[in-house]
This record gives C-alpha cells, structure tokens and sequence, in this order.
C-alpha cells in the first residue's frame, strides 16, 4: 500500500510547481473513469518494480535478453487464472481491472 503521508508531500510538491493544479479535480477525473488514484500509482510502482527486478536479475545471470512490459504483462495475467478461482474474494477485482485494460489498449 502506498504511504499516504509520502503521496500527500509528493502531490504537494507537485501542485507547488502548478499554479492551477487541483487535486480535488484530478481525483474526480480519475474516479470518474472507474480508478482510484492510490490503486494506479500502486499498481504502475509495483509493474515497474517487478519489471526492473526481472530484467537486473537476467543480466547479472548472463541473459542478454529482457523481458518487454507486454510479455511481463501476459505473465501476470497467466499467473491471474492459473491461481486464483472465481470463487476467490479478490478475482472479481482483479478480472474486472484486466477488462478494462483490454478496452482501453
């Protein structure tokens, strides 16, 4: 989870370098398309974490190769299904983000 008194000084820092920066605004717009904000930037931090940990690991294990944001992506929602069952409490959550990624790409 992301420590909200860390993202408060971050989007206050932020709205220093704007002057009509509005967080009420923003957090309206973001809701407004199905999300809230805490879960996005969570959930672009965690990607990007993983992302960096595979690719760092590869190489200091000699591959050459790493793996793109579309490969690592499929992986995850491969792990989704093979995992968790409808029956699990947070599956319906996790489709439902899935679905919209879908729609939107």
């Amino acid at each position: 989870m992301v420590c909200s008194d860390k993202l408060s000084t971050y989007i206050n820092s932020l709205s220093e370098q704007f002057d009509d920066f509005d967080e009420a605004l923003l957090v309206e717009e973001v809701r407004s398309k199905g999300y809230e904000y805490q879960n996005l930037l969570r959930g672009h931090f965690l990607f990007s974490a993983v992302a960096k940990f595979i690719n760092q690991y590869s190489k200091k294990n000699g591959y050459k190769n790493s793996i793109s944001n579309d490969s690592l992506y499929a992986v995850f929602v491969l792990a989704l299904e093979t995992t968790m069952s409808e029956q699990c409490t947070d599956y319906q959550f996790f489709k439902q983000q899935i679905d919209k990624i879908q729609i939107a790409a």
